[in-house]
């Protein structure tokens, strides 16, 4: 009773972990506050379509191409119903010495089970795995051909994954691209809103004869209301006729 106890409270904190990792999934909630995330989110939502046809022709893809290859290694392995009744048995421990997956000795037949199928691949299923690897180019080396025809297949398995990749990705690279231009518009972004700054001769929209007829009007305009700001401080202190004549003149040698 005491055995059966303790092992019983080591599951109930086995199932307490797994409900401790699912905290985890709380770092989800940060993509409110992540603009790089919302904008990862927008993508692929715009980008749905495209993904749903290369995830649609990856598994036809997968099942053509597993099929095939069954079929095409399916043809090395040993006939056994034209065979001698104890070739099987023979050919199994031959196959559990061979390091290159074919029988060491005579006519060299591929190493398969006794139901006719290669040992790499048991079944059309059981090469989905290889199928999926090779159209994506990643290619763990686990499960692969072993004859010639099978070689072929392997081929056209990477050329038309490469093909099936390609065309999708750069759609979704396009609407990316369009999302983001979209979202660095002025208020998507608050965080990175920045102050206008004014023309310099170096900025090249703005070319040198602008910049210097800018550059004028800028000046006239100072002048203008530093003479206004004077014409009104001396408006507001008692003078003679002359001094305000003097003044005058002054004012108007500044113009």
């Amino acid at each position: 009773d005491l055995v059966a106890g303790e092992a019983a409270g080591t599951s109930v904190f086995k199932v307490l972990r797994v409900f401790r990792l699912v905290r985890l999934l709380r770092v989800f909630r940060l993509g409110r506050f992540a603009w790089g995330m919302r904008l990862m989110t927008v993508a692929v939502q715009k980008s749905f379509q495209a993904l749903w046809i290369l995830i649609f022709w990856l598994a036809v893809g997968t099942l053509w191409f597993s099929s095939a290859l069954y079929y095409f290694e399916k043809l090395a392995c040993p006939p056994y119903d034209d065979l001698e009744p104890g070739y099987f048995f023979d050919h199994s421990e031959r196959c559990s010495e061979s390091s290159d997956g074919f029988d060491p000795a005579p006519p060299h037949y591929l190493c398969c089970d006794a139901h006719g199928s290669p040992l790499d691949l048991l079944s059309i299923s059981g090469a989905f795995w290889w199928s999926m690897v090779t159209m994506c180019t990643v290619g763990f080396g686990d499960a692969r051909p072993r004859t010639k025809q099978g070689y072929v297949v392997g081929s056209a398995s990477m050329m038309c994954g490469i093909l099936l990749i390609a065309l999708p990705v750069a759609i979704v690279s396009s609407k990316f691209q369009e999302t983001y231009q979209t979202m660095e518009e002025p208020g998507e972004q608050p965080h990175k809103r920045q102050a206008k700054k004014k023309p310099t001769p170096g900025d090249s929209a703005v070319g040198n004869g602008d910049f210097d007829v800018m550059a004028r009007a800028a000046a006239e305009q100072e002048k203008k209301s530093t003479t206004q700001s004077l014409q009104k401080r001396l408006a507001r202190v008692p003078m003679t006729t002359e001094q305000v004549n003097v003044i005058q003149n002054l004012v108007h040698m500044m113009e």
